[in-house]
């Protein structure tokens, strides 16, 4: 992993992607010409927000390089060490551009493109974009970048921002992700999708089919989503939740395979049904990394169909809460004891959320 607070700043300049317009396809650019002169003082403070970024190990991913065609981000940076100023700041311009034309959706805020170019303690290429999505007006003052730039890192915008890196692994090899690795952070990446694709897949071109933390996820996120929407029984579909958290839990195995869960849990049409729908979206099997979803293992919810829901811990769940389902349970409860609460909800457990 890199060491941000043993990197070289050589270079840094700062563009501005304006969000997409009406009777446009794609967001716009308005492109600087000049290299920003960092101070310490400004150094320090970008340093400290890469190293924020990094030690949040729910939005810090390290990904594939999946697009390296022509034109790529790949292409455009991978070969900028130790280039002329001139050809540093065309790049970045080019860079901004590919930014732009990767927010097809008016929905993407625009923001500032920070391109940093830096090296590590070995002398080996680091190179840096940030998009920083303002939470404010940010305007020049005194037409100083620099104060600008430390606006952006000071101001509410440093939890608006999402950061992509290229560093240099071994120049030596043939193969792409041998010579070259990709680091992300989002910081509004929410643990029940993806990181924003427009920036990881459309701009960086980068792939999360090889990171355990997501693909743990999506295999949580789509199986869950499935048994909902397929198990009409409401028992069973208690069953198949419980048996999806026991398999994603459990240290059997550091690999999750999702044709396991079908071959051990569904039949007949259900299963191919999984089969075609959640296993073949995944990779055949990955390695077992819970971060994103350690809180859903560790809870469980029982929802009603008026979104009334109790939820507790998975491990006291079951000792805590029951559900009477016949005159005879009910005519065994002691209405006096102190240990207990009874409560009557409407309608049924239609659920059982993870």
């Amino acid at each position: 992993m890199i060491n941000f607070n043993n990197l070289t700043f050589n270079r840094l300049i700062m563009h501005t992607i304006n969000q997409k317009e009406i009777g446009h396809d794609s967001a716009r650019t308005t492109i600087s010409d000049n290299l920003i002169e960092l101070d310490n003082n400004a150094r320090e403070i970008i340093k400290k927000r890469l190293i924020d970024a990094a030690g949040k190990n729910t939005r810090a991913f390290e990904l594939e390089i999946s697009n390296h065609v022509n034109g790529s981000f790949y292409d455009m940076t991978s070969t900028l060490k130790g280039v002329a100023d001139e050809e540093f700041i065309q790049a970045s311009k080019d860079i901004a551009e590919l930014l732009a034309e990767s927010q097809k959706n008016r929905s993407i805020p625009g923001g500032y493109l920070i391109i940093i170019d830096c090296a590590d303690n070995d002398g080996k290429f680091v190179f840096i974009v940030i998009k920083a999505e303002p939470h404010e007006a940010l305007r020049l003052e005194d037409n100083s970048q620099i104060k600008l730039l430390e606006q952006v890192f000071l101001s509410p915008s440093q939890k608006l921002y999402k950061i992509g890196i290229l560093f240099e692994k071994n120049l030596e090899l043939e193969a792409v992700n041998g010579k070259f690795g990709a680091l992300l952070f989002d910081c509004q990446f929410r643990q029940d999708g993806h990181p924003a694709e427009y920036f990881y897949r459309d701009f960086l071109g980068l792939s999360t089919s090889r990171n355990s933390k997501i693909q743990t996820l999506q295999f949580y996120k789509k199986t869950s989503e499935f048994i909902l929407d397929n198990i009409s029984d409401s028992a069973k579909k208690q069953e198949l939740l419980r048996a999806l958290k026991v398999m994603t839990k459990s240290n059997v195995s550091p690999l999750l395979k999702p044709s396991d869960f079908a071959d051990d849990y569904l039949e007949g049409e259900t299963r191919d049904a999984f089969i075609r729908d959640v296993a073949n979206s995944l990779p055949s099997s990955f390695t077992k990394d819970t971060v994103l979803i350690v809180s859903q293992l560790n809870k469980r919810k029982l929802s009603f169909s008026n979104k009334i829901n109790l939820v507790g811990p998975e491990d006291q769940f079951d000792d805590s809460v029951r559900i009477i389902r016949s005159k005879a349970q009910f005519e065994a409860l002691e209405l006096n004891d102190p240990d207990y609460s009874i409560i009557v909800v409407k309608g049924k457990p239609f659920t059982n959320e993870q």
